[in-house]
């Protein structure tokens, strides 16, 4: 009891002393002058408590203060209530912004209170501080992951902020285990400024400093990291960039910059297929070549001759592939190349544009037929108006391009025709006449062939009885194609009267027949065209023809009409179907 009055007693003694001092330290805050008393129960000293206290004054308190001409107090009391409320507020905006967090767990959707628990967190985990087992459960497991991450590189000295990844976590525990990086890690940290830890890096790398002549030079960080990567490039055998080997130029480090064009070289070699070339020095003409193409810049002519001269054909194609793109789509386009363009390709090599140029001009969009067949010979021959061989006319047919309405077809029997015209103004030949005649029907063009035999004084002073009955019946087939039916019909029938033993004049008749719907007479014709030597393959080809021209009604009746006559013959009509019709 003894013991317990003492501690009582002691503690009665140092009250009053502490109130004291608490009194001085309030009345000085609020600014109290001097003279006022300064006691525990005075009624300005629990003004002053209560406020201190938080609690909003009451106008009757205030007046109090007024009255006793304490303005001074009164306005530090107001400035207090205003930087309290703007301090609430700051710390508001803060925690309604620290909960946007992407570590803060996606379920916290409403503000916490400044006074709350959560709102420590925030804090907290903005400052990626270490967080207790409660407080877990107001944020994401990747916080976790942060803080884990933080911990390695607090351990190997990184000062720069890094957000958690897996490979920002894996590069810095690769550094914290003593391993060796690769050019891709160090290309990690060089993009993210990671340079803190760069004279510990570049030390690992001592190895390598002495395998490239390289001896300890001063640098700041930042190159310290650059250096590290390019030694690890170097090592790797990885072309260097054009930075990175000024780099090297700028800080006299000759031995690795030679070690780097020759990477270059090589893999420049490799990449644009000169690698026949076995010379791997920097110095070599080849490499400054090579370093034009890669860069897009154009070459000059000596830079071309020297290609072709070491027989780069390839490289030098790979080199102009830009300006061949522009081609291509220039040709997929529909616009065609000019001889400008055509020149451009035989001079660098891509001559696959000009076949793919032709065979859009001549309407041949499948890709069967490669650079090697016999169609690019044919297309530059048909494109420049050169006749084809009867080689060529065969592989032709044999490959179904041949046909009627082809632009190859029509083409072909153009040339023929102005051949065939040019060899009668030569010869005076009438077969030429003839012949032209024919071709200009088969190209589509039967105006021209009907001009040629406009003079038929001409024709009828001609002796030669069949020459001059295959000038009338070629005549009466342009007719024929002209829709002019009835002179055509008195074409054949002269030519019949001049040459009765030929064919093709009955033949003629046999189709006028068709065309004017008289088919049993029509077959007569036919029939007596077969006597004189008319193959059955002669007829199809004109029921063919007549078929195309009819509208499908007559189509139907020119088909049954026939297949009901020898249906065995026919047969091949049942899956017959007419490419152009009239309506």
């Amino acid at each position: 009891m003894r013991v317990g009055g003492a501690k009582l007693a002691k503690n009665c003694k140092i009250l009053p002393i502490y109130s004291k001092m608490m009194i001085d330290l309030i009345f000085e805050k609020y600014k109290i002058p001097s003279h006022w008393k300064r006691e525990q129960l005075g009624t300005l000293y629990f003004i002053l408590r209560k406020d201190e206290l938080g609690y909003a004054l009451g106008s009757s308190e205030r007046q109090w203060l007024i009255d006793q001409h304490l303005n001074e107090t009164l306005d530090f009391i107001n400035y207090q209530v205003d930087y309290k409320n703007k301090l609430n507020d700051e710390l508001r905006d803060e925690i309604r912004k620290l909960a946007s967090n992407s570590y803060v767990h996606s379920s916290i959707l409403t503000i916490p209170k400044t006074d709350s628990e959560r709102a420590f967190v925030f804090y907290k985990v903005h400052n990626h501080e270490e967080i207790n087992a409660d407080e877990a459960k107001f944020v994401d497991d990747s916080y976790h992951r942060q803080i884990r991450l933080n911990k390695i590189k607090n351990k190997i000295g990184v000062i720069e902020t890094v957000s958690y990844s897996t490979e920002s976590t894996r590069i810095f525990s690769n550094i914290a285990l003593g391993h060796v990086l690769s050019s891709q890690e160090y290309q990690w940290l060089f993009k993210n400024k990671i340079f803190s830890i760069s004279d510990i890096l570049l030390g690992q790398l001592s190895e390598l400093l002495t395998n490239f002549q390289i001896n300890k030079i001063e640098i700041d960080p930042q190159h310290q990291l650059l250096l590290c990567l390019i030694l690890k490039k170097l090592d790797e055998e990885i072309v260097l960039d054009a930075d990175e080997q000024s780099f090297l130029k700028t800080k006299g480090l000759d031995f690795a910059l030679a070690v780097a064009q020759k990477t270059e070289f090589i893999q420049l070699k490799k990449k644009y297929q000169a690698t026949e070339i076995t010379d791997e020095e920097p110095s070599s003409h080849l490499f400054k070549v090579l370093k034009k193409i890669s860069i897009g810049a154009s070459l000059p002519d000596p830079d071309v001759n020297y290609l072709k001269k070491r027989k780069l054909h390839n490289t030098l194609k790979i080199s102009f592939k830009p300006e061949a793109d522009l081609l291509i789509e220039k040709v997929e386009q529909g616009l065609g190349l000019n001889t400008d363009d055509i020149e451009w390709c035989t001079r660098y090599g891509y001559p696959e544009i000009i076949f793919l140029s032709l065979k859009n001009e001549f309407e041949i969009y499948d890709s069967k037929h490669p650079m090697d067949s016999s169609l690019f010979g044919i297309l530059v021959k048909l494109q420049s108006n050169q006749r084809l061989s009867d080689d060529d006319v065969v592989w032709l047919n044999t490959e179904k391009l041949f046909y009627s309405r082809s632009k190859i077809f029509i083409t072909h029997h153009r040339i023929e025709a102005t051949y065939c015209e040019d060899e009668f103004k030569r010869t005076k030949g009438y077969w030429n006449l003839v012949n032209a005649s024919a071709h200009w029907r088969k190209a589509r063009e039967p105006k021209l062939a009907l001009k040629l035999t406009n003079n038929l004084a001409a024709i009828r002073s001609i002796k030669e009885a069949k020459l001059k009955a295959a000038l009338f019946t070629t005549r009466g087939g342009a007719l024929r194609d002209l829709d002019k039916l009835a002179d055509a019909e008195m074409c054949a029938l002269e030519a019949i009267d001049i040459f009765p033993s030929s064919h093709n004049p009955y033949t003629l008749m046999g189709a006028l027949c068709y065309d004017f719907g008289k088919y049993d007479e029509g077959d007569k014709w036919f029939e007596k065209a077969i006597k004189r030597g008319a193959k059955p393959n002669d007829q199809d080809a004109e029921i063919r023809s007549i078929l195309n021209k009819k509208s499908e009604k007559e189509c139907v009746i020119i088909i049954a009409h026939l297949l009901a006559k020898d249906p065995i013959r026919f047969n091949w009509l049942k899956q017959y179907k007419p490419k152009h019709k009239k309506n």
